[in-house]
């Protein structure tokens, strides 16, 4: 379960990225774009180690990695 109302996510925050441009975005929208971004990552790392001929790709989920470390 959740905490965070509908009004929260909804929020609107500003920030500025490396060439000092600044944006407005509710959290809603970095959320989805943050969990996108990585699942792209992702993809890139296990395309490549099997272009490396790589046969078994190593676990890349993040619950599972953090799991490990324990």
């Amino acid at each position: 379960m959740s905490n965070a109302s509908e009004l929260s996510v909804d929020h609107v925050f500003q920030y500025q990225n490396a060439k000092r441009e600044f944006f407005k975005m509710p959290i809603y929208q970095m959320l989805h774009h943050v969990f996108n971004h990585g699942t792209y990552h992702r993809g890139q790392l296990i395309n490549m180690l099997r272009q490396l001929g790589i046969e078994k790709i190593p676990q890349t989920d993040f619950a599972f990695w953090t799991r490990s470390k324990k």
